[in-house]
């Protein structure tokens, strides 16, 4: 299999986010300018929350150039909560503990509307970094004064158990060995309470 980089693969997420009526788009990290210009030139409403002012000023000047529009922000408390129909968080949210990792989920699926798509990568235990440096608990390590948290195939399941998972995939990235979860889902229980319920009554 190729292996591809965040640009692509949003590529190839357009056309399902356009046919699920999505507008409202919140990328978290401004690592890849092109990701926020190909969402703008498709006409999204899309915010990037990125605590690099200086990579945010270098992205609002691409944009300009373009004339192309984004709301680039660098402040948590500005991004608005069940407000988006689809967020990203690529390559960020598990540089942290595994306690870290869990809250900042909940907190990433707090911006979701009810239903809201969202698509995010973990890294994985298969990752060729994986187990290099300084072990700070199970499955995480810090090398280079960075703390990095990796998942396997049971953690994914136990993370996203409240969580319709779409499509899942533990592949490489754009570098060989580059092994990453990547998760798209939507923010909806996939066994609401009364489905179990009902599923109960049934078994009796």
């Amino acid at each position: 299999m190729p292996l591809i980089g965040l640009t692509q693969r949003i590529e190839n997420l357009l056309t399902f986010l356009e046919i699920q009526g999505v507008r409202t788009v919140l990328q978290i990290g401004a690592e890849s300018g092109e990701s926020v210009e190909i969402f703008s030139s498709k006409g999204f409403d899309v915010t990037v929350f990125s605590l690099d002012s200086g990579r945010s000023a270098e992205i609002s000047n691409k944009l300009d150039e373009k004339n192309l529009k984004a709301n680039l922000i660098n402040i948590p408390s500005q991004i608005k909560i069940s407000y988006y129909d689809f967020a990203l968080a690529y390559n960020n949210i598990y540089k942290r503990t595994h306690q870290e990792l869990r809250d900042r989920l909940t907190v990433f699926l707090a911006y979701l509307k009810e239903d809201g798509f969202f698509y995010l990568t973990l890294a994985s235990t298969r990752n060729s970094n994986y187990g290099k440096g300084k072990e700070v608990e199970k499955n995480t390590y810090e090398s280079g004064g960075k703390i990095t948290h990796y998942c396997d195939a049971v953690e994914i399941v136990n993370l996203f158990r409240h969580v319709e998972i779409i499509d899942l995939r533990n592949e490489e990235q754009e570098e060989p060995g580059s092994f990453h979860w990547h998760v798209l889902g939507r923010n909806r229980d996939p066994y609401p309470p009364e489905e179990e319920e009902a599923s109960t009554a049934e078994d009796e």
